[in-house]
């Protein structure tokens, strides 16, 4: 209960922190309101702290790669750089090659500047006074010449003193769905823009590692409890969530794996969207116990088709079915909002935190769709609705797995509360000999071994036939076998039987530890007579047979019930020893087979006295016996 807790608490702490850390004020002061004029812009003000926004009036030559070291201002025509050409006044369509141009004035020749640059679908170069110094993929006139790739990066600026400076960008995009850049280009001086770019790439990577480590966690879980499917669906919808975080934010995968290209990337950013309504879809069937997978299977089979499509085609072909998908994403989320609805008016446990959390899930996913397609302006925030859906999950599955731990527990004391039971019938060092549990025992499970076997007579003489007489036995019985059992334990022995008058033990030790077992218990029955004298009660005669031989241990019985049982000549032989033990008055009487098994101890030596060959009941030949006793 306690662990519980404490995991829940870690879990939610960790989130608040991440929501904290997203949330938190950068040192930085970002300059929004200075524009770009007709393709000037001057950093004569700039601050040390300053980053600014280069939006604005950039020069704009649509169809065309113009020449970065001719004049940039025989063109006239002005666009902002930061939003997709497709949405320009007079608008170019999306598969196509433009070129962007600014000059910057009042540079500081003894600072460094530097560009952060966005993301630009679907290749770019970046000239510098005619002279190209960046880029990502290779642009082209023509969609089989281009090499697509994808990048964010922080560039100095190579002024090399000047004041002023000729930007030119070739952009093309013939591969992905969205033209030009997908954010403002900034200016700063360069180790503000890297410290601020460090900062979001902390930010991100401290994202993706709460996510995995959820992800790891509750997929331990459901290892260990492989009915709670909760559990598993919500470790994939981590994971989901990680890899987009990790595909998107400062496309960080290429550096967590630098084997991952763009292509790559890019795939695996569109298949998070299809596993996550997957996971997301199936976590709601399962908490509402809904128990019709084919139509689950239906509802989903558009984003298993979907995740088909990324994995077989270019990326053309998926990445304009996206919008499609995006629509289907939120339909599915509608009909998951709807059965959680239904889930609430029937008073389903968790369907109204669980509401609430996709609810504001889903206004924030549908923000972020209408500003990718540029149809409203603002920011990303999906993170922050992903975050607040995981915490209602993450205290749904962990009540679920607490639930699961609770009667996993129950069922354990259980069956240790029934073996402990049956133990008292079938001793424990039986099953261990048979290599079984008490539980899964079968009728003729059986075992051969050579093992030590005695009888051990006591009795007290009296008259059953009274009552009196009878209970006093039985108390009498039930006094000095608690005292014996351990003995018998600790020199590893059990009692396989409560034969009438005394009781059949078995010894899987030594021939020493045996004999020794049964000379302390004869001594201690010895103490107890002299109380018993004392006191004038009828005292208690012991003897006893021990015999050395290959036995047979197993079940005897029927299915519904059975019992343990020794067969062996052996154990004849030994019940033989101790009647003939009784009859001749002899504490303890051992066969040759027992003697040659011992080896003599110098701490607690045994005497052997050799009481001859005797024919026992039943038996042809003779056998050798001993007296045994301390020395």
């Amino acid at each position: 209960m306690n662990m519980q807790k404490s995991i829940l608490f870690c879990i939610i702490l960790a989130v608040l922190c991440t929501l904290t850390l997203f949330s938190c004020k950068l040192p930085e002061q970002y300059r929004t309101d200075v524009l770009v004029r007709k393709g000037m812009y001057s950093v004569a003000d700039l601050q040390d702290s300053e980053i600014v926004d280069l939006k604005g009036e950039w020069i704009f030559v649509p169809n065309r790669f113009i020449d970065p070291q001719k004049d940039i201002f025989r063109y006239n025509r002005f666009e902002e750089i930061h939003n997709r050409w497709t949405t320009y006044t007079d608008p170019m369509p999306v598969k196509s090659y433009a070129s962007y141009a600014i000059k910057i004035t009042g540079f500081n020749p003894t600072a460094m500047y530097a560009l952060k640059l966005t993301d630009c679908s679907s290749a770019c170069t970046v000239y510098l006074d005619g002279e190209a110094f960046f880029g990502w993929g290779i642009p082209a006139e023509t969609a089989d010449r281009e090499v697509f790739d994808m990048g964010s990066q922080v560039v100095v600026l190579p002024l090399k003193g000047k004041t002023e400076a000729v930007i030119v960008f070739h952009v093309s995009n013939f591969t992905d769905r969205d033209p030009g850049f997908s954010g403002p280009i900034q200016l700063g001086y360069y180790e503000t823009l890297y410290e601020a770019h460090n900062r979001t790439v902390i930010k991100a990577t401290f994202l993706i590692g709460i996510l995995t480590l959820l992800s790891v966690f509750y997929l331990s879980l459901f290892i260990f409890y492989p009915k709670q499917r909760l559990a598993l669906y919500f470790s994939m919808l981590n994971f989901s969530f990680g890899l987009r975080v990790a595909c998107y934010d400062e496309f960080l995968l290429t550096t967590i794996l630098p084997f991952t290209n763009a292509v790559i990337m890019h795939k695996i950013g569109y298949l998070t969207l299809a596993s996550a309504i997957i996971f997301l879809s199936a976590f709601v069937h399962v908490l509402l116990n809904k128990k019709h997978p084919l139509i689950l299977c239906a509802i989903l089979s558009p984003a298993f088709l979907y995740t088909l499509i990324i994995i077989f085609t270019p990326i053309p072909i998926y990445s304009s079915l996206l919008l499609y998908m995006q629509i289907y994403v939120l339909l599915t989320a509608l009909y998951d909002v709807a059965l959680l609805t239904h889930g609430v008016i029937h008073r389903k446990k968790y369907a109204l935190l669980f509401l609430l959390a996709i609810l504001l899930f889903l206004l924030l996913a549908i923000w972020d769709i209408l500003i990718s397609h540029g149809i409203i302006k603002g920011v990303f925030v999906a993170q922050f609705g992903t975050l607040a859906l995981l915490i209602p999950m993450s205290m749904i599955v962990l009540k679920r797995v607490k639930l699961t731990f609770e009667t996993v527990s129950d069922m354990t004391h259980k069956i240790e509360a029934i073996n402990t039971s049956l133990a008292r019938f079938l001793p424990n060092e039986f099953m261990e000999f048979l290599q079984k549990q008490h539980t899964d025992i079968k009728l003729g499970d059986h075992e051969l071994e050579k093992l030590h076997i005695a009888f051990v007579y006591l009795n007290v003489h009296a008259d059953l036939g009274l009552e009196t007489e009878r209970l006093s036995v039985l108390k009498t019985y039930n006094e000095i076998l608690p005292v014996i059992a351990p003995v018998i334990k600790a020199h590893h022995g059990f009692i396989d039987k409560y034969v009438p008058e005394g009781l059949m033990v078995i010894f899987h030790g030594t021939a020493e530890e045996a004999l020794h077992c049964l000379l302390e218990t004869e001594h201690f029955i010895r103490k107890e007579n002299i109380k018993r004298s004392a006191q004038n009660i009828k005292e208690i005669t012991f003897a006893c047979g021990i015999h050395y031989g290959q036995i047979l241990l197993g079940t005897i019985g029927e299915p519904i019930r059975m019992d343990n049982t020794v067969i062996s000549d052996a154990v004849n032989v030994a019940s033989r020893l101790q009647s003939y033990a009784l009859e001749h008055k002899i504490k303890l009487l051992a066969s040759e087979a027992v003697k040659k098994n011992y080896t003599a101890s110098l701490s607690e030596p045994i005497d052997f006295t050799y009481s001859g060959l005797v024919t026992l009941p039943g038996k042809d030949r003779p056998v050798s016996v001993y007296e045994v006793h301390n020395e």
